[in-house]
């Protein structure tokens, strides 16, 4: 999940998406609306760079947009990787876009109706209804596209809600936060809301995924703290004892238990479900982890934004980190693919996986 500016002042969460802009300007210098089919950019086919290192392979696809910055990225029922691009600063009049990467490198984007809009999309996932569903924070909007590119957005009940992460929850249906209003919020696949609010204030909810046991698992990044919510709408706030915890990132790991990225404290925490927390310090200083997602391989992938790495940790603690080729990337969200690619999105306008060599 990357950085995206929140309506209440952030000193941190301003500072990550300042430096997510950054990069992109180094490495470029230096009730329902229907959309219809949605506009194309047309369809391009990619020229992937590969890259060999002493630890994996890495092969990167820089995206034809010369406006976009590729954000969040999650897989549909079509194998084809579908990607959210935000705007860069220098082309804040235009379209932000939901790109799709097919496995054999075709890449299409479909343009959302808001221009101005320099960081929606946001977050994205695969629905129950085989749709990608995506959030617009700055639009108080969530978006759905059918695999054939139709896209339809659904307002929020809550003005200035601020939707950012989004899950497919165990029930059906979607389940979001609302950063701006500090609430968990569900859709159904035909565009029913339901807003649960949350006994804390400014506590800057991010980003939300489904746990073992059934419920609902999210961030509070300001609110230092991990939440849980059932399908129900019971809540229950687990405070995080270190301070400036900062949760960023969550997933489901392979052993039962919810991991998280912490950015500002340079660490990967762990929550049982019990809501025992525990968290291990990366290896680099600085590296500023963000996305967070489970492996194929039984092991938890991050990405370090500042560090220029790709992050592995076994679920006993032991970490691994793999230096992406170019610098200054500024890897963002990660998500895995069948074969056991980790795929990630770079700041200065790629797409790119990594599969590590054997017995690294």
């Amino acid at each position: 999940m990357p950085a995206i500016l929140s309506p209440r002042p952030h000193v941190h969460t301003l500072t990550l998406r300042i430096l997510s802009v950054l990069l992109v300007i180094i490495a470029a210098g230096l009730a329902a609306c229907d959309q219809g089919g949605g506009q194309t950019t047309g369809t391009i086919r990619l020229p992937p760079k590969k890259t060999l290192t002493s630890q994996a392979t890495v092969q990167e696809f820089d995206i034809p947009s010369k406006d976009g910055l590729p954000t969040c990225l999650a897989f549909g029922k079509d194998d084809a990787l579908w990607i959210t691009e935000q705007l860069t600063p220098q082309y804040a009049d235009n379209y932000s876009k939901i790109a799709r990467l097919t496995p054999d490198g075709v890449y299409t984007a479909f343009t959302l109706p808001h221009n101005r809009s320099m960081f929606n999309p946001e977050d994205i996932t695969l629905g129950s209804d085989s749709a990608l569903w995506f959030t617009e924070p700055q639009a108080d909007t969530i978006g759905r596209i059918s695999l054939d590119g139709v896209i339809k957005e659904f307002k929020t009940p809550t003005p200035l809600s601020q939707p950012r992460g989004i899950t497919a929850g165990p029930d059906g249906n979607l389940w979001f936060v609302e950063s701006g209003s500090d609430k968990i919020g569900r859709i159904t696949p035909d565009g029913a809301f339901q807003e649960y609010p949350l006994q804390v204030s400014a506590s800057l909810p991010n980003d939300i995924t489904v746990g073992p046991d059934g419920a609902l698992w999210f961030t509070l990044y300001s609110g230092d703290a991990i939440g849980r919510i059932t399908t129900a709408g019971a809540a229950t706030i687990y405070p995080i004892s270190s301070p400036d915890g900062k949760p960023w990132a969550i997933t489901a790991g392979p052993d039962g238990n919810l991991w998280f990225t912490q950015s500002t404290l340079n660490a990967i925490g762990r929550i049982t479900p019990a809501g025992e927390i525990t968290e291990f310090p990366l290896l680099r200083a600085g590296s500023s982890p963000t996305g967070i997602t489970k492996g194929a391989d039984g092991n938890l992938w991050y990405t370090g934004q500042i560090s220029n790495t790709i992050g592995r940790m076994t679920p006993t603690g032991q970490i691994t980190e793999f230096s992406l080729p170019l610098p200054r990337s500024g890897p963002l969200c990660v998500t895995p693919d069948k074969d056991g690619k980790i795929w990630f999105t770079e700041s200065y306008g790629a797409i790119g996986y990594l599969v590590p060599k054997a017995g690294v």
